[in-house]
């Protein structure tokens, strides 16, 4: 599926995802030719693009704690390092001093992706049109520059989920929020295989079903930016606490999953929309095998079953002269359940978003029966609704889809 969305789509999507400002990549990706690029190709621009921004804007700076051995002292003296270090030459006094470095922990971390990306793109596929690896070898020879540049000022540590977690954020570094996040989604979601024959590892392009947080963000900060004008307020609400424990054994922690939608549209302090995101390659499962009609034969079913469950149905149909197949297709049943939950504690509507860049459009939006509820105070009547995104096609199309998009879901919600 991530094929048929073109690199402005993909690059707007991650503008939105990682907060970054779209009118500066849609500039630099002007002068750039990202067909046929992959994600992990788009990515990296981006991280290229931002290093040198921020390196225009300045690189951050701060104290670092350092030790070292000094003619003059600054600082603190150590006492029992010079004791252990008796050997040294008596005209050097060992201090411990603060000194203002480019050499922080967000410089770092931005080196170490850059060279991480930069292995990852190399070496080149031989299969690979001589296009395409121009591309790559322009790529990785700003990659390599950026590395250069950055190192003679930061030391290089590799990559960990430490270095990620040791990030903290204040006014000083707030610009580098942003940048940090597509860092670490870079080094959390390549791909990593062992490969045989003691070839060490190989990482090889994201998996296409990582593009589903890059999906969830992006709609959530769209939303966000495009509600807070009139009024609405977009979150990513979590409710560890929705099951009040009676009895349990054998585990020390609770073994119900949180509640965790990915957008929750409020108006005022009320809840009036929950949606989830979903990014799959077939959003709608097969329900049902294959209804065969021949000459002078009435409908009937012939194939097994599949992942159904919904109560969305789209037909299709394929003829020739002599039969007529149709397949029935249903949306996923845990996706229906899941929004169901998520509608029951939030107490308002519910809507399943899907990303969609080939097959059928569809859209389905029914009301919840009445006999469900069992409890006073419950809203009658709650709505849940099933929505193809369409991802496809150019850049001026999905902006106007992307429009007629939250102008629905506010009537949506309102309705």
């Amino acid at each position: 599926m991530l094929n048929r969305i073109s690199p402005e789509v993909i690059l707007f999507l991650i503008a939105y995802a990682f907060k970054l400002d779209w009118k500066t990549l849609q500039r630099e990706a002007a002068r750039s030719d990202l067909s046929d690029s992959s994600l992990l190709e788009i990515l990296s621009f981006v991280l290229v693009k931002w290093t040198e921004k921020i390196i225009r804007e300045g690189l951050y700076k701060s104290f670092i704690d350092e030790i070292a051995p000094l003619k003059k002292i600054k600082g603190k003296v150590l006492f029992q390092e010079m004791l252990k270090q008796a050997g040294r030459r008596r005209e050097e006094v060992v201090c411990q001093f603060d000194d203002l470095s480019y050499d922080t922990l967000e410089n770092q971390i931005i080196l170490a992706t850059l060279q991480f990306s930069r292995q990852k793109l190399w070496p080149i596929e031989p299969w690979l049109s001589t296009r395409r690896k121009e591309q790559r070898e322009q790529l990785n020879r700003e990659l390599f520059r950026l590395e250069k540049m950055l190192s003679m000022y930061v030391s290089l540590k590799p990559l960990s989920n430490q270095l990620f977690h040791q990030l903290y954020f204040h006014r000083l570094n707030i610009r580098y929020h942003s940048i940090l996040s597509l860092c670490q989604y870079i080094y959390y979601y390549l791909l990593m295989t062992e490969v045989e024959e003691g070839r060490g590892v190989k990482f090889t392009d994201f998996p296409e079903e990582r593009m589903n947080e890059i999906f969830e963000e992006f709609l959530r900060n769209y939303l966000m930016e495009k509600l807070y004008k009139e009024g609405y307020r977009v979150k990513k609400q979590r409710a560890s606490r929705w099951i009040e424990l009676i009895e349990q054994e054998g585990y020390p922690y609770s073994l119900f999953p949180e509640i965790q939608p990915d957008i929750v549209i409020y108006d005022g302090e009320r809840p009036i929309l929950v949606i989830d995101a979903k990014y799959y390659k077939h959003p709608l499962g097969l329900a049902a095998g294959y209804y065969r009609i021949g000459k002078g034969e009435e409908e009937g079913e012939r194939g097994g079953g599949g992942s159904g469950g919904g109560k969305l149905e789209i037909q299709s149909t394929i003829s020739d002269s002599d039969i007529e197949i149709k397949k029935r297709y249903k949306a996923h049943s845990a996706n229906l359940y899941q929004i169901i939950s998520y509608t029951s504690y939030f107490n308002c509507h519910g809507l399943l978003v899907y990303a969609l860049a080939e097959g059928s459009y569809f859209k389905s939006f029914g009301r919840i029966s009445e006999n469900y509820y069992q409890r006073e105070g419950y809203t009658l009547g709650r709505k849940i609704g099933l929505y193809a995104l369409d991802l496809g096609g150019r850049l001026e199309d999905f902006l106007e889809r992307m429009k007629d998009f939250s102008d629905m879901v506010v009537a949506y919600a309102l309705g």
